[in-house]
């Protein structure tokens, strides 16, 4: 049970490495993700933490083999763009609820030694992630060594509580969105999206300094990718999913100036972007607009516009929402040689 438990987990997250020229990336209408999460909702007060359940109903929906193509949100999704949907969403929630965990705690931890109820049972009844509610009990049990606490979570087997031992391991595996394995597999992602944008400018001979290069430098502020010679944008008004990357042959390029004067007239916008950021995700305006607060607006500051990326889409509105400084893609632009 436990093995099969392990194996649906892994397929969900295995699908989320795909490759980047073929990821099935969307822009996506506000009124669809709307109803997307509505339904989100409705499934979770049906089906509670069973998000494995949740997440092949909406697949049936809305997959590429599943609703009717007039009813679909676009021509066809991979699971990986309705695992990245669901699983910001519930990571929304859970760190709403988290502050309200806490304090019951040890009313919790009271009736799973009685043996009332298992702990993923106990979680379910406080709607709380089984692999969080695994961290703050390790906590619990270890004066808060958060270290000590990732590697008892990491290898169950160090856990002296055989019971506690194994039901961690089982809220890890049954936890499709915060588990161990989950967690790992997600960020591996995040790793080979940046590793592909970082191939597709070394290809093009675009110089940058990576993230890596400028916390090594003490720069205060550290975008995936910082451009030590900037790209000039070309947007289509008509179609903003009609972009294209220019190299300039140095900062202040000759036909920048004629380039910017002509956009006015024709049917491109010019942009000058210094940076690029890669979110291996899907981005609602909130998610978005808390990025842009947080993280966006420090790196716009510092070095000037940018262009953000977002591997699994975003919802349409952003583009109209946040026109200045800020460039949103599915995809790193094709990359033209400046003449």
């Amino acid at each position: 049970m436990v093995l099969a438990l392990f194996c649906k987990c892994i397929a969900i997250c295995v699908d989320l490495v795909d490759d980047y020229s073929t990821a099935d990336m969307t822009e996506m209408k506000r009124q669809h993700f709307n109803e997307f999460i509505i339904k989100y909702r409705n499934l979770r007060r049906i089906y509670g933490m069973d998000l494995r359940s949740i997440l092949d109903h909406l697949i049936q929906w809305y997959g590429s083999d599943g609703a009717e193509e007039g009813e679909k949100m676009c021509a066809k999704w991979r699971e990986s763009v309705v695992y990245s949907l669901i699983a910001y969403e519930f990571k929304c929630e859970i760190k709403q609820l988290v502050p309200k965990f806490i304090p019951n705690l040890d009313s919790l931890l009271h009736h799973y030694y009685k043996r009332d109820k298992s702990l993923i049972a106990l979680c379910e009844d406080n709607h709380m992630s089984y692999a969080i509610a695994c961290q703050h009990i390790l906590q619990h049990h270890n004066n808060y060594d958060k270290n000590l606490c990732k590697t008892l979570s990491t290898n169950t087997s160090l856990i002296s509580d055989g019971r506690l031992a194994f039901d961690v391991m089982l809220c890890n595996v049954n936890d499709i969105i915060f588990g161990n394995h989950c967690n790992h597999m997600t960020n591996n992602t995040g790793i080979v999206f940046e590793s592909e944008v970082s191939h597709h400018l070394n290809r093009h001979d675009v110089s940058y300094m990576s993230e890596s290069q400028l916390r090594t430098d003490s720069f205060d502020v550290t975008p995936d990718f910082k451009l030590n010679l900037p790209l000039i944008v070309k947007i289509s008004k008509t179609n903003s999913s009609d972009i294209c990357l220019i190299k300039t042959n140095h900062y202040f390029d000759q036909k920048l100036p004629q380039l910017m004067e002509t956009s006015d007239e024709s049917d491109y916008e010019i942009v000058v972007i210094n940076w690029i950021e890669c979110k291996s995700m899907f981005a609602s305006e909130l998610c978005h607009s808390k990025y842009y607060r947080n993280q966006y607006s420090s790196y716009i500051n510092r070095f000037g516009n940018g262009l953000v990326l977002y591997k699994y889409g975003f919802v349409n509105h952003i583009r109209q929402q946040f026109k200045h400084n800020i460039i949103v893609s599915h995809r790193l632009p094709p990359i033209l040689q400046s003449h």
